[in-house]
């Protein structure tokens, strides 16, 4: 059992796996929730009677309720330890059996208090037995499952990055993000000059425009985010599934005594002990069959494992539910629909999750192979495209919310009045976009700081962060900023030196700093992205600081 644990899939062991994490998952919960409801209506062994049905809810409800608490406590209690040290594998296995047992106590008691179902020993052994071993089987290869989902999606997401990465480098080389830049740069240009006009023409003044061009940059910031949740983070779940579940044929074995277990759960229940048994032996054998004719099927012909599959679970529902209760089944057809309902989705969920945690057992290495080889050419080059677009959209708010904002209002405000607001405006504007790549960081922070002439005096002392150049600029850009239109400065000093190993700036100002109760905005989120920092009194001086890691 040691051994077995200890074996490593997708970089953890099996008991990292299954006693990790995923262990206790909500998804499961959540997931089991329409099968716990249609389930419980299985044990009715003829047409409910006027309100039976109410009756019935409410047992499956106190069944669910049961799973819940058992979650509770596992989540919180139990296992709440987990992601830091997992648990034995056989731990989970027997927390599985006891949430199944407790649910089979519980919904035959209250289906006993409420009248709808005599409570036998029989019955009840039958239904412990049952729910034990499929929570016992449920549990951990749930567990499992997910787990290695997570792992897979996680391996196709950082591959694609080291793929983007690539190919970014190969597109400077070739040009290509120097046109897509000055395409998206001119696009903005337009459309921030445009809401400037539109403002002034419906008789907006120096605030009106203000307040334009702030939530414009925040716009900007916006969907250079929204693009980084599409683009990078778009890992194509189904593309990763079906990779995982097409990865080798159908484990029939483990199919079959999964499904067994969970028929024997109601079937005996309803049709007694004899008529139980043969009816779920003639399901197995009949699931047993048809899984098999699939399985030679994809090894024919690999490209048609949906359909082999498909048609393999359909037939394979047709023999175990309408056939089965010709044969076996005395009840009414209205009685036995809910078990014919449940069992239409509960097999193929069957086929999927055992295909899967066997997949991974057994082919884990050749998934992987398979999802590498799923991501093609034209997907790395629109992600490296999309990452570029982000990386122009984000340049461009953090311009326009200081270098470009800030200096236009206050120059108005200082005297260039209201005639001249357009003029002002259209020449900040033709300045998005412009960078001075060949300028030394010095020279590049003093361009920053001419952009306040008048307004604020600035200081430079430069001794390193040429490593992360840019990134020093951006975050001067917006300190500056903050420190004359928040803060009200009119002196600052910066400073940019290294140290052990990352890039100290500091940019210290008069001014009175953030007014108590004043919320985070643009700026804030953009130094969050950066490193770590800080912004602090210090006698009469306002000091940002702010660590950028190399």
């Amino acid at each position: 059992m040691v051994a077995v644990a200890q074996r490593r899939i997708l970089g953890l062991t099996l008991r990292e796996h299954i006693g990790g994490r995923w262990a206790i998952s909500w998804v499961l919960f959540v997931l089991n929730i329409p099968f716990n409801l249609l389930s419980i209506t299985t044990n009715i062994s003829q047409t409910p009677e006027s309100g039976g049905w109410v009756g019935w809810f409410v047992v499956a409800m106190a069944g669910l309720a049961t799973i819940g608490a058992f979650f509770l406590l596992g989540d919180f209690v139990l296992f709440r330890h987990r992601f830091v040290h997992p648990l034995p594998i056989w731990v989970v296995v027997v927390f599985g059996f006891s949430i199944g047992v407790a649910r089979a106590i519980v919904i035959v008691v209250v289906a006993d208090a409420l009248g709808l179902q005599s409570l036998t020993i029989l019955g009840l052994v039958n239904r412990m037995v049952a729910g034990g071993i499929l929570g016992a089987a449920v549990l951990p290869l749930g567990a499992l499952v997910l787990s290695v989902i997570y792992r897979y999606r996680s391996e196709r997401r950082r591959l694609l990055e080291e793929l983007v990465d690539r190919q970014r480098r190969n597109l400077i080389e070739e040009d290509e993000v120097r046109v897509l830049r000055a395409a998206v740069v001119e696009g903005v240009r337009e459309e921030v000059l445009g809401v400037a006009k539109t403002v002034i023409d419906n008789g907006g003044g120096t605030r009106e425009v203000s307040e334009a061009l702030r939530a414009t940059s925040h716009s900007l910031w916006s969907d250079q985010a929204n693009t980084s949740r599409g683009g990078r983070e778009d890992f194509r779940v189904a593309a990763v599934l079906w990779q995982a579940l097409t990865s080798r044929t159908l484990p029939v074995v483990w199919i079959c005594l999964l499904w067994g277990i969970s028929a024997a759960g109601t079937i005996v229940s309803v049709n007694g002990l004899a008529v139980g048994t043969a009816q779920v032996v003639f399901g197995v054998l009949a699931l047993g069959l048809c899984l098999t004719v699939a399985n030679r099927w994809i090894n024919r012909r690999p490209d048609h494992w949906l359909v082999a599959v498909s048609f393999a679970v359909l037939v394979a529902w047709t023999i175990t539910s309408p056939l089965s209760f010709w044969l076996f089944d005395d009840r009414a057809l209205e009685a036995a629909l809910p078990t014919l309902a449940l069992n239409l989705v509960w097999l193929p969920i069957v086929v999927g999750f055992t295909s899967l945690a066997a997949g991974a057992l057994s082919s884990s290495e050749m998934v992987l192979e398979r999802i590498r080889d799923g991501i093609n050419e034209t997907d790395v080059t629109r992600h490296a495209l999309d990452v570029e677009r982000e990386d122009v959209l984000r340049d461009l708010a953090e311009q326009l919310h200081g270098t470009v904002h800030s200096p236009v209002i206050s120059r108005v405000a200082l005297g260039s009045g209201r005639d001249h607001l357009v003029e002002q405006v259209g020449e900040a504007v033709a300045a998005l976009g412009n960078t001075a790549s060949d300028s030394s960081l010095e020279e590049r922070i003093a361009s920053i700081a001419e952009s306040w002439a008048g307004l604020l005096s600035v200081d430079i002392a430069v001794e390193g962060g040429q490593e992360q150049a840019r990134n020093v600029e951006r975050v001067i850009r917006e300190a500056l900023a903050n420190a004359y239109r928040h803060g009200m400065a009119s002196s600052a000093r910066v400073s940019v030196r290294d140290v052990e190993g990352d890039v100290l700036v500091t940019v210290e100002d008069d001014g009175l700093g953030l007014v108590d109760g004043s919320s985070t905005g643009l700026g804030s989120r953009m130094f969050d992205t950066l490193g770590k920092w800080s912004l602090e009194r210090r006698g009469d001086s306002t000091v940002l600081t702010m660590y950028l890691t190399r």
